[in-house]
């Protein structure tokens, strides 16, 4: 069972992974379809901010890396700021 954070939402949840994420530099087909069903039933149930947060949540979880963000242009094509930001596994605030 995965553990929640005090005061996190049912979009918060992360699906269970094993010990060990999917080492970086050694996707295999098989591999890419597990992470995308980690991603698919880590986002179902989530909408709008929510599904952004579980998004960048289970990416970071079943490819191993220690951060991830989902990001917009925010006025101009030099400028974005994160919708959802995840990293020192927990999610950090978002930044433009």
């Amino acid at each position: 069972m995965s553990k929640q954070r005090p005061g996190a939402t049912a979009d918060d949840r992360a699906v269970p992974f094993p010990e060990e994420a999917i080492p970086p530099g050694s996707f295999s087909r098989d591999d890419e379809a597990e992470v995308l069903r980690r991603l698919v039933e880590g986002t179902v149930r989530s909408t709008g901010e929510g599904f952004f947060r579980s998004l960048v949540r289970n990416l970071s979880l079943a490819v191993g890396s220690a951060y991830c963000f989902v990001a917009e242009f925010a006025g101009s094509e030099t400028r974005v700021r994160t919708l959802a930001f995840w990293g020192r596994g927990g999610f950090l605030d978002n930044i433009e």
